[in-house]
Order: structure tokens, then C-alpha cells, then sequence
């Protein structure tokens, strides 16, 4: 998910992403939620880390991967 740079750091994309983070936590049989980010100046990392999310020690495909435990 990407927010666009004009309307960044307003609080959309942390509001979607607790949207998401809570609707698959409330279905149940999951206990991660994945993803992965680019590892450069402004990337995603500190705001995945903002939400929960920790490095997993993986690269996939040279992006870092993050979980966040449900």
C-alpha cells in the first residue's frame, strides 16, 4: 500500500493499516501478519516498526521482511 507523498504523514495510512491489521486479527487462525519493504532513505521500515511490525532477520527478493504476532 502506497499513500500518495502529498497526503503523507496526516495518519491515512496508519488508520488503513490498523483496519487491516484488525480485521485479520478478528478472523482468527492467523498468528503473523507479513511484509516486506525496500531497505533505503525513506522507506517504510520505521513506520511498519511504528505499527508492531519487527524485522524477521529475512530478505526476500532484497526486500526486508517484517512480522507483526496477532
Amino acid at each position: 500500500m502506497m499513500i500518495d507523498r502529498h497526503h503523507q504523514r496526516v495518519g491515512y495510512g496508519a488508520a488503513a493499516m490498523r483496519l487491516v491489521i484488525d480485521r485479520v486479527g478478528d478472523k482468527g487462525g492467523m498468528s503473523h501478519i507479513y511484509l516486506s519493504h525496500v531497505d533505503q532513505d525513506g522507506s517504510a521500515g520505521p513506520f511498519y516498526r511504528g505499527l508492531g511490525f519487527r524485522e524477521t532477520g529475512e530478505i526476500d527478493e532484497g526486500e526486508v521482511v517484517m512480522a507483526l504476532a496477532l
